[in-house]
């Protein structure tokens, strides 16, 4: 861009931040600092070359700065003091992060005053430390603080990063993203000034659409069963799977839930509680990880079977123009032939259907630490999902074996088969070894005899 800007258009270019030529020009200052007046001899300086362009001021353009950079956040905290009290607190702020600019002034419509800061990177210097610093300035000077503001966007991970201090810190547990949200909004008292809506004021919400999640997680359960049970190929039984593995984790993220807090009447041993809650957390990132496979398993599933069918009429017309949209496929000019299509998106399928069977052996481990701690009325629900977990890496390993003869990398096949089949034997005999200690627990008569009977058709 800065390239086309000076010869294009004859502007002088200088590149920032990440884009910097050197570590002096990382800051906008190396410019901005020179203001207007001072560029016209700057840039016949050796110090004030262009990066691209001529070394010639041209007085209706001036000079353009390209770069790259992170996130820039505008932070207040509200105070209750004078505007001389909250310059100090101000400046000791500054004092004890590098780089940071930072300002106190008074805003007489709202009778506060604010120390406001501008955070060029929120992974080193995160809103919390800033408001914790803030706080403890106030103290030792007996001032009270009353609340923060963010003026302008916000990235997610930002209000998250405050989440995960205070959760740590109080030794507090909150899973869902939208509970950590409100953690963070009401630690930080970010309603304060104005109400902070999430909707509103978060980067990642405000560019998202309705089908961000895909048109199948956006879906009603009516609306995919219907689907499902339409004349199409798509959704079909690697879907099915994928939902089913990604019910059977979240049930057992459920169990998990039911059980935390809760007095371990028939258990008759001591429970860490800290272990439940990793538990859930872990079983709930795994379903997470799982949905997000759905809706690229049948894109890729529907680009296979689109491409399957017209390699017929390719066969009878070679000369014919490749044309269709998938998943990841437009960066892929080079494809010229549905043969093509075929294999790769016959990988992707592949290696989506392996990281779900990964993403399942991951759950075996995290269910046998605490099956022994968990109430009675929990045990069934968790061994549906171990069912339902055993169905989706069964229906992977199925998806695999029909499609891995269209992958033409032999020695890659190959190898995705022979970690597919692995999982799976991982698969049957850690779930087997669940389900004897869940049965080892089970009290009711008439569920131990039906765990039986299910174990004699399983073999």
């Amino acid at each position: 861009l800065g390239e086309r800007l000076a010869t294009e258009l004859g502007v002088a270019s200088y590149l920032y931040g990440e884009a910097a030529s050197t570590p002096e020009r990382r800051d906008v200052a190396f410019i901005r600092d020179r203001e207007y007046e001072g560029l016209p001899e700057f840039i016949t300086t050796d110090e004030g070359k262009p990066d691209f362009g001529l070394a010639e001021f041209h007085p209706g353009w001036g000079v353009s700065l390209i770069g790259a950079r992170n996130f820039i956040i505008s932070y207040s905290v509200n105070l209750m003091c004078t505007k001389e009290q909250a310059k100090s607190i101000a400046n000791s702020v500054v004092s004890s992060f590098k780089g940071l600019q930072a300002a106190g002034w008074y805003l007489e419509e709202a009778n506060v005053s604010q120390i406001l800061m501008t955070i060029t990177d929120y992974r080193v210097t995160s809103l919390v430390s800033l408001y914790e610093n803030v706080c403890h300035s106030a103290l030792d000077r007996g001032l009270c603080v009353v609340g923060s503001q963010i003026v302008g966007l916000i990235p997610l991970q930002a209000i998250l990063d405050v989440a995960e201090y205070y959760v740590k810190k109080d030794n507090l547990f909150v899973v869902e993203e939208d509970q950590r949200i409100r953690l963070a909004v009401n630690r930080l008292g970010l309603n304060s000034m104005e109400l902070f809506v999430p909707k509103e004021r978060i980067v990642e919400f405000m560019i998202k659409d309705e089908l961000s999640d895909g048109p199948l997680l956006s879906s009603s359960l009516k609306n995919i069963i219907r689907n499902v049970g339409a004349r199409c190929w798509i959704p079909g039984g690697s879907t099915v799977g994928m939902i089913s593995a990604a019910l059977g984790s979240a049930l057992g993220s459920m169990t998990g839930w039911l059980n935390h807090g809760r007095a371990k009447r028939d258990v008759g041993t001591d429970f860490n509680e800290s272990q439940l809650r990793l538990y859930v957390t872990k079983m709930h990132e795994v379903m997470l990880a799982m949905m997000a496979l759905v809706d690229k398993d049948a894109m890729v599933a529907s680009t296979l079977r689109f491409a399957e069918s017209t390699s017929d009429i390719e066969a009878e017309n070679p000369d014919s123009e490749v044309s269709f949209h998938g998943d990841g496929f437009e960066s892929s000019s080079n494809i010229s032939h549905y043969s093509e299509v075929i294999d790769l998106s016959a990988k992707r399928l592949i290696e989506g259907q392996l990281k779900l069977a990964e993403l399942v052996n991951t759950t075996w481990e995290l269910m046998k630490e605490v099956v022994p701690y968990m109430e009675q009325d929990t045990l069934t629900e968790l061994l549906i999902g171990v069912y339902s977990l055993q169905l989706g890496i069964k229906s992977a390993h199925l998806i695999v074996s029909k499609n891995i003869s269209k992958v033409t990398d032999s020695q890659y096949s190959d190898s995705l088969m022979k970690d597919m089949t692995s999982c799976l034997e991982t698969a049957m005999k850690e779930s087997q070894s669940v389900f004897a200690l869940i049965s080892s627990r089970v009290t009711n008569k008439d569920l131990c005899r039906s765990m039986g009977e299910l174990a004699v058709s399983q073999e």
